[in-house]
């Protein structure tokens, strides 16, 4: 098994990777400049959900990757669910908490990179407030996001576990359970 520094460093080599590929976004999301390597400040993207930002995705100029910086407020549980066709990796900035991926739970805390291979369940669940970025390989998850923000009136309008799953199974996410 790897050691976690090398994990990590494989993570941020990924997304630097996968920024090379974008054209820069401003604060309202709209696409700026040409193909190429770009910088998105702190507080630009797009945003969804009421806690995340999409800051590189297909709609911004990748070639399918995307990667998305997540404030999550207050302890909890996102739920659990599953991608399909997406590997997921997970860096924490800030904040304590556990994550199920697959059958094992484990705690994590800054600095470490949680690893989601393609058709695995997992879940996050902060025990503080947590910041993190998180990255996909394939493309579908920001417009999973977007659609969800719409249905759900920017974050503000609870949906059921079906109304969620309506929208998600058409990008390869199902979700087992919402908390």
């Amino acid at each position: 098994m790897m050691n976690r520094r090398l994990l990590t460093l494989l993570c941020i080599i990924a997304i630097g990777f996968a920024s090379m590929w974008c054209a820069p976004s401003t604060p309202s999301g709209a696409v700026v400049g040409e193909r190429g390597p770009f910088l998105v400040k702190r507080g630009e993207g797009e945003k969804v959900l009421g806690i995340g930002t999409i800051k590189a995705s297909p709609r911004t100029g990748t070639q399918g990757a995307a990667l998305f910086y997540w404030s999550i407020p207050e302890p909890g549980s996102g739920g659990v669910h599953v991608h399909d066709s997406a590997d997921e990796f997970f860096y924490i900035l800030s904040g304590t908490g556990s994550v199920l991926v697959g059958e094992k739970k484990e705690s994590f805390g800054p600095g470490d990179t949680i690893l989601v291979p393609k058709g695995t369940d997992h879940g996050i669940s902060p025990a503080s407030p947590v910041e993190m970025l998180f990255f996909v390989d394939k493309p579908g998850l920001a417009d999973e996001f977007r659609e969800v923000t719409a249905k759900s009136n920017g974050g503000k309008t609870q949906l059921t576990l079906e109304e969620v799953n309506a929208i998600s199974q058409k990008y390869g996410t199902t979700y087992k359970s919402l908390r």
